[in-house]
This record gives C-alpha cells, sequence and structure tokens, in this order.
C-alpha cells in the first residue's frame, strides 16, 4: 500500500501511518490475501478449472477492485460462452 486510505499519507509499508496513527496491519493482510487470490485464480485457469478460477477472481475482486482480476473473469466469461 503506497498511501494510507485514512489521511493519504505516504505509506511505505509501515503498520501503522506516521501521521494519522491508522493502524493499517489488518489491511495489509487483506490485501497480502487478495494477491495470494489472484495467484491461485492463475494456477486454476493453468490447470482448465473455470470453475474455480472464476470464484477465486470474484473473491478476490470482493477484497480489492483488480484490473487483472477483472480481465480474468471476463476471459472465464467468454471461455464458457464459446464452449457452449
Amino acid at each position: 500500500m503506497e498511501r494510507c486510505p485514512n489521511c493519504n499519507a505516504k505509506n511505505p509499508g509501515n503498520l501503522t501511518c506516521r501521521r494519522c496513527g491508522m493502524d493499517l496491519q489488518v489491511l495489509n493482510h487483506l490485501l497480502d490475501y487478495h494477491d495470494k487470490l489472484i495467484q491461485q485464480g492463475l494456477n486454476s485457469l493453468i490447470d482448465n478449472d473455470l470453475v474455480s478460477a472464476e470464484t477465486t477472481f470474484k473473491r478476490a475482486c470482493f477484497y480489492k477492485k483488480d484490473s487483472i482480476a477483472e480481465k480474468m473473469l471476463l476471459y472465464i466469461y467468454n471461455e464458457k460462452r464459446v464452449m457452449n
């Protein structure tokens, strides 16, 4: 996370914001979880498991809007449409 979501101060990976003191530890954990979900979704695509990949990318989008996850969901929807 580059900036504090509360006061917009630059925050290079600290657990608390240097300006407003907001605890950023939980938010950092959520962002790490999002990154793991993206990796799991990509692994599911490699294994050609579209159902698992779709579920995982949707979950990743819930935690953080992400262009990679959104583009992968569009790819999955297109693949499913071609299959039918």
